[in-house]
Parts: C-alpha cells; structure tokens; sequence
C-alpha cells in the first residue's frame, strides 16, 4: 500500500468556474472523487490521507501513487512517472478511437453494468477485453506500474450524482475501490460488508474529505498553512478505525470531533454567520406531460422523498417552490408524497413557497392575471395542503412594483426580494427591506447583499471559501440563497451530512424563522419601478428550440385583454351572474398559458431534458408539450367566443368598478360638473366610494350629473373627509391615512 496518495487537478486559479480553460461540471466530479477516497472501505484500507494538489509540480518520491483525476491532469503530467490511477493518459496505451463522445454507451465493471453519460468523452483501448469495457473495447490499459482509464471516472461520477439516491455515493467508492485494487494500491478483495447503520456512515467520510478539501483552500487564502486541519484529520482516522471494528457509536463520536475540527477553523478565520436557504423549483406538468423536472414525474418524486428524508433524520431545512397546479397534479399521482409534505409543513420542518398557480413571469404578466394567479392558486394549495404559502419567493423574474400589494391582499407575511431566473433584483447592503409598493403599502422582504449571491446554482456550495473570504472580517450575518431547479446542486449531500455534525460553513434554515431577526425600526423602505428588475438580455431570443417566446406573452396579453371585455360586457349587460361562473371556468387554463415553461416548450428532441443526465430519459419531448399548450390556448378562446355569442351589445353607459379589489375613490372621466361631492385634485375630479369589484356587486347606473354631497362622507365602513388643510382623509375601521387621489398607470382602474 502506498505510504502518500498524491491527487492531482488540472492547475485553475481559485478553483473558480473558468470556462473554457476548466470544464467546471468535470471540476464537481474531481471534488467530489477527492471526498471518495475518504470513503471507510477505503480508507481502512489505505490508512493514508490523500492530499489535493493544484496542478503538477513534476516530483516524485518513493511509493507515491498519483492519482490524476482527469484527461487534463493526465495531460500535465505526461509520461506517468510512478503508480496510479491516470484518467486518459495521452501517451502509453493503443488507442482505436480517440475522444469518442458517449451515446448512452454502457461501462462494463467487475461490480455490473453502469450507465456512461451522454456526451462525455472516452478512448477505445486496442488489446483483448478485460472486466473493465466501454462496447466491446477494454477501458483499462496497463502502463509500466501505472493504470491508464480510458474514461472520464470521475466526471461520469458528477453526472451519476443527479440521481438523488445515495447509494450513489457508496455506488462510486465501490467502483473507485476497484479500479485500486487494478492500479496495485490495494490487495485484491471485495469491499467488505456492513450493517445498515455503518452503511449510512460512508457518505459522512466522504463528507469530511469534501470539506477538508475546501478547509483547507480557504486557510490558504486567509495566508495559513493547510496542516491546520491535522488535527480533525487524526479523529477521522479514528473513526476510520472504529468503522472498521464495527463501532458504529465510536465512529460517529470520531467524526463529530472531526467536524468540529473544521468548524472551528472556519469561526477563527471568518465571523461571518452564513444561513443556507434552498428553494428548489419545478417546471411545467400538463395531464401527463412534463417538461424539464417533471418530465419524469417519479423522477421528481424520488428526488422530494430525498429531501424529506434529510429534513427528518439530518435537520436539513428545504423549502419548495412549485405551481400550485403541479402540486394538485403530483398529489392525484403520489397521495402519500402530498401526505409527507403536509405534514412536514405542518411541523415547521420545510416550507411551500410562492403560491401561485403556474409561476409565471410576473414581470411580464398583466395585473389582472397575477390577481388571479394567487387566488386561483391559493385555492388550489388550500385543497391539497388545507392552507396557503406564507413566504412568496420566486425563481423567474416575477417581482413587481405592485406586489407588495398583492401580497398583502393575499395575506402573505413576508416575501424574498430575491429574484433568480431570467434576470434579478436589485441588491442590497441589508439583510431585510420594508419592500413598499408605488402606493405606500409595504412587507417585510428579504434581500442579499448582491445579485450574484442570488443566482448560485451549481457553484452554490462550491463558493463558500470565496464569501467567507470576502464578507468574514466583520461579525454579520448572510443570507446565502439558491433558487436552484429541482435535482443535483454538487456537494448538497455532503453539506447535509457535515452540517448534522457541526455547522462547518454555515446552518440550513427556513424563511420564517429567519425572519425572526427582520427588525421593523432599522429595515430600510424600498420602492422600485419595473426598470429596476432586469431581464436577461438571452431569455427570450429565437434560438433553435425556442422560435420566439415574446410571442408567447403577445398572446397571453391578448387573452387576457379578451377575458377583461368579456366580463365588462357580461356585468353591464345585467347577465354576469350566470356568465361569471363559465368566465371562472376558463382561468386555470388561461392561468397555464403563462407558466414560466409555456414559453419554451418548443422543439423535437424526445426525453431532451433528462437525455443528458439520467439514465432514464423522460416521456415527453418540447414537441408534444407545444401541441398540447396549443390545445390549452385554443380552449380558451373557444370559452371565450361561447360567452361572447350569448352577450347582448352594451347600452347606455354604466358606473362600476373593474379592479379586483374595493377602491376608495375614482376619477371621474369625461365632462363632469363641478360640485361638493367631488374632490379636485391635480386638475381632475375623484369622485368618493367605496367601489365595490364589478364581480362582487351589481353595476350602478351612471347619473345625468353628479349630485352634491356633504363631506364627511360615509359608505359602509368607510369615511371619506377633510382636514383643516384642505388633504383628504380616509378613514376605514378606526384607523386614519392622509391619502392622494390619483391615477397609475399601474392600476387597472
């Protein structure tokens, strides 16, 4: 057995994201190879730590075994120099087929068949066929005293690690075990079995590796050497050795002492005080078509169950955030899985976030849509769930300068001003705003220090030595959000894991708790126009799979616009209690023609999501989910035409309100005259109300001209006056505001 073992990464600054020069998804694989070797049926039997090294400095030293965890490692250091594990060396072995791109082809090992994912490279070695096989072809060659893979391992390994069942991780040791066993850095032997509990150990090793690794990147941004962590290390060991044993306690009082060891080198290098909050999101489910995260709807059940299952045993704290249509979709499938998470929301344990119908992009969506996103949505959540969100947060940009509005309408306590998808929000110095609408109302909201820190997704765990780095001089807090789709954030498992140990970078929580710490007195107040919100420039151009998604709002505008027509013309013709209910009918369709997906649910590749990471490919291709939105759309129209045809023209001119929501007071158009009952603001007439919505009261007839009326003005539980100054009063349930009168033209008035 090797006295070092010596893992070599293609030479990168800062491990950051350098595309073209590092393939940043390979990167997540070289990590998470490096945690591997960590692993118990591992490490028992090496009893040799491995060290990470950042590039090749071309020394060697007896019984070194290098392990180059890439073709570009393998590149660097040329000509293997001593034994170990070289992921296609460019020089050695006869190779048939040079960097041949994956089909789906199956990699054929002494532990069965495994799939080889899509698109990832590989060399067919000539020679005759060993247990290791890629086709027909070998995928080991023996070099002099080295062992040369003719595949990406560890980048097959990233890409394994989206199917969220962790018998991947242990999958992936077991597998690297044996291509040691190859390489001689092992004797032969199978890796020995385990009980239940110690199984469920392996993937807390390779835990501490992982985290040893980035511990050990940030002591050497903060100028300290990175034996700091020897003394974790020796508790790992120890819990190596208790594993081994069968000491299953033994093993997890060792690594709860090596956690500790690294959390306790981070708090003496960084004050910061770090809150992960997760917000996984799903796409589009239509019937049984599904597109991106649910184009595999088992897929995404067995992904939840995994979440649910960390929330429970790990005190892990997940957030979801889904339409509230494909809630109602997956509980029909999975009643139990909509049990669980009842349930665990019941318990404060995960939240359910957003509440809308479909998600849409409420930047781009009419006002009068996004009204009934909520209500439709919160009705929806309260049949399946038996209530509705509490905390609004959104993935695409659907932030807008009258949410605030709608929110407390809705009853929401507070909101994320965090927006990810598709373009962001602006940032902010604070960890929580007074988030204010143009019309004076306000939430609490929470914010993030800068855009970027809102739009991690695969680099989410990975960037944690980085902000440590830059915001841990200071004792503060952050707020580290991620609105990542539904599936594989790398390094997640193995956050979890350490984090049920001891809080080595950060602790997982919940939007509610953690606004706790929002103090009303310090928030400052915030108010934004739309063109604080930006779009990314790239959503929304033609490209090969998407011809032109605007064209999809054009028509969402349109139907829209139909429906608002439809219903003036049903209530002013007296009919709209018999037409409400059909218009009513046709909004959850109407509703789905703005899901954020609509928009993109172009193209003809069957499974094109899932293809590329899974190794089962979805049902549904972008075509069929094309066909079926056009059918959705033409039903829409279709109802509307129907109530249309049955609708007299209008008569003479009625007076009604057609917000969704009671107003106070409304301009008075056209040639009205002067007169006590109403107020000259501005140069124009309000005259008082209340007004109710046109779809809760009866339409009044519009007078010959307006009647005098003494101010104070009352009307049910409103009074309308003013003061000695000549500023309008509004009182309403014993509470008072000094109130404006004016058009918006963020209204829909």
């Amino acid at each position: 057995m090797p006295k070092a073992i010596r893992y070599v990464f293609p030479h990168t600054l800062d491990f950051r994201e350098t595309r073209p020069t590092i393939c940043w998804e390979h990167m997540y694989g070289w990590i998470d190879g490096y945690g591997l070797l960590f692993d118990p049926v591992i490490l028992s039997r090496t009893r040799v730590l491995p060290e990470w090294e950042n590039g090749w400095n071309g020394t060697v030293a007896p019984d070194d075994f290098v392990i180059a965890c890439c073709h570009q490692a393998s590149e660097a250091i040329g000509c293997p120099p001593c034994p170990g594990l070289y992921i296609r060396p460019a020089q050695g072995p006869d190779i048939i087929e040079r960097s041949r791109a994956s089909e789906k082809e199956r990699l054929r090992t002494p532990q069965g068949d495994y799939f080889y994912p899509h698109g990832l490279p590989f060399d067919r070695y000539a020679g005759p066929a060993d247990a290791w096989q890629i086709g027909e072809n070998p995928a080991l060659f023996r070099l002099d005293g080295a062992l040369a893979a003719g595949f990406e391992f560890f980048a097959m390994l990233a890409a394994w690690n989206g199917e969220w069942p962790e018998r991947r991780l242990t999958e992936c040791a077991n597998l690297l075990h044996g291509l040691l066993i190859e390489a001689g850095a092992l004797r032969p032997g199978k890796p020995a079995a385990a009980s239940p509990e110690l199984a469920d150990l392996r993937a807390d090793f390779q835990a501490y590796g992982l985290n040893r690794l980035m511990m050990q990147w940030f002591l050497e941004k903060r100028g300290e050497a990175r034996g700091r962590v020897r003394p974790a290390d020796q508790a790992c060991l120890r819990a190596a050795r208790a594993w081994a044993a069968g000491e299953a306690g033994d093993a997890k009082t060792a690594l709860r002492q090596a956690f500790e060891g690294l959390a306790g080198l981070r708090r003496r290098h960084s004050r910061l005080d770090v809150h992960f909050m997760e917000f996984p999101h799903l796409g589009l489910l239509l019937g049984d078509k599904g597109f991106f995260e649910l184009e595999w709807p088992e897929g995404s059940r067995q992904t939840i169950l995994s979440y649910l299952e960390h929330a429970r045993r790990r005190g892990y704290r997940i957030s979801l955030e889904a339409g509230a249509n494909c809630w109602e979709n997956l509980a029909t499938r999975f009643p139990q899985l909509a049990a669980s998470l009842k349930t665990l929301w019941q318990e404060g344990t995960i939240d359910l976030t957003n509440g809308t119908q479909t998600l849409p992009f409420g930047l781009l969506s009419p006002l009068a849509l996004q009204y009934w996103q909520f209500r439709v949505g919160g009705e929806t959540f309260r049949r399946v769930f038996g209530r509705t969100a509490e905390t609004y947060q959104c993935q695409e940009n659907s932030l807008t300068p009258q949410m605030p509005e709608l929110l407390l309408h809705f009853g929401y306590p507070r909101a994320l001003h965090i927006t990810q998808n598709r373009g962001q929000a602006p940032g902010e110095e604070n960890d929580f705003i007074w988030w204010q609408s143009p019309g004076g109302h306000r939430l609490p909201a929470m914010a993030t220090r800068h855009p970027a820190l809102s739009r991690k997704g695969n680099n989410y765990f990975h960037d944690l030595p980085l902000v440590h780095e830059e915001y841990g001089r200071q004792p503060q807090s952050l707020n580290y959000v991620c609105f990542q789709d539904l599936g594989y954030v790398p390094y997640r498992v193995h956050m979890i894991r350490a984090h049920h140990y001891a809080p080595v970078w950060g602790d997982f929580g919940l939007a509610a708790p953690r606004f706790a710490a929002f103090d009303p007195a310090t928030a400052p107040v915030r108010t934004y126009t739309a063109d604080a919100y930006r779009i990314s420039r790239t959503a929304f151009y033609p490209n090969e799979t998407n011809v032109n998604a605007l064209s999809q709002c054009e028509t969402v505008f349109r139907l829209t616009h139909c429906l608002r027509q439809t219903q003036t013309l049903a209530f002013v013709s007296g009919l709209w209690p018999r037409r409400r209910r059909q218009l009513d009918a046709l909004l959850p369709a109407l509703l789905l023609t703005e899901a954020h997906d609509a928009a993109v649910v172009q193209g003809q590749r069957v499974g094109e999501f899932h293809a590329g990471h899974t190794m089962v490919s979805g049902p549904c291709s972008r075509a069929t989910l094309a066909a079926e939105m056009g059918k959705i759309r033409a039903a829409v129209e279709s109802g509307l035409r129907e109530v249309q045809a049955g609708l007299p023209s209008a008569g003479r001119a009625r007076l009604f309100n057609a917000a969704e929501v009671a107003l106070p007071f409304a301009r008075v158009r056209g040639d009205a005259r002067r007169g006590r009952g109403l107020i000259p603001v501005g140069g124009h007439l309000y005259a008082a109300g209340p007004f109710q919505p046109f779809a809760l009261g009866a339409a009044a007839p519009a007078p010959a001209e307006w009647s005098a009326v003494e101010l104070p003005l009352k009307a049910g539980r409103w009074s309308l006056g003013l003061d000695a100054a000549g500023c309008v009063l509004l009182t309403r349930g014993g509470r008072t505001a000094t109130v404006v009168p004016r058009d918006s033209k963020h209204g829909a008035f």
